[in-house]
């Protein structure tokens, strides 16, 4: 976890080719273990779209809404994570905008390649502090994270997640790639104490 500012942290998994060969046309895929779905249901943010009375993160999102999971049922199971440096976007028009300019671009950035001694990153979640006893958790999808400045591409999460000391998510992420003899997997618990104590050493 690295903290980004006061109330935002960052989670990401690092990966990083040892060999002598490069991994061609990697992926990152999300599956999160704990809760299962119709308990993570409970902790999904309705109110995405409720212009009158909106989510909290609301205004950074913009265009990047709803996000991409089932209400019904959010099972996550093998989806695709983002790279922090793609190597193949795969370029789509999305609506969203204006009525004056109702389409946009954006780009799946779900695919790299990985140099022998690279190192590079999938990345998994932010967590935006809300209050004292709530955070709200952005899960990343294929569509990638924003970008530094004023990115107007929309890049919408899997899911978004209210975070209170009662939810802990338990989630497991799994590299593949050509010329990958084996794939690589990493287990991650997510909780409120663990991001707050990542924040209070970025205070520090």
């Amino acid at each position: 976890m690295e903290p980004l500012d006061n109330r935002t942290v960052r989670l990401s998994v690092e990966a990083y080719n040892k060999g002598a060969v490069t991994i061609r046309d990697a992926k990152a895929v999300l599956t999160v273990l704990v809760p299962p779905p119709n308990i993570m249901a409970k902790y999904l943010v309705e109110n995405c779209l409720d212009n009158r009375n909106p989510c909290p993160l609301a205004s950074m999102c913009r265009e990047s809404r709803p996000y991409l999971v089932s209400r019904d049922f959010p099972r996550m199971d093998g989806d695709l994570l983002p790279w922090s440096i793609p190597e193949k976007p795969i370029p789509r028009p999305v609506a969203a905008g204006t009525v004056q300019f109702p389409v946009r671009s954006t780009d799946y950035v779900h695919i790299t390649s990985i140099s022998p001694r690279q190192r590079i990153r999938t990345i998994v979640l932010d967590a935006v502090k809300v209050n004292a006893e709530k955070w709200i958790i952005k899960i990343f999808s294929e569509y990638g994270v924003k970008g530094p400045g004023n990115d107007p591409t929309p890049r919408f999460p899997r899911a978004c997640l209210w975070l209170d000391n009662e939810l802990e998510l338990r989630l497991r992420v799994t590299v593949y790639g050509e010329n990958l003899r084996n794939s690589e997997e990493v287990k991650i618990v997510v909780t409120k104490e663990k991001i707050e104590q990542n924040i209070a050493k970025y205070k520090e």
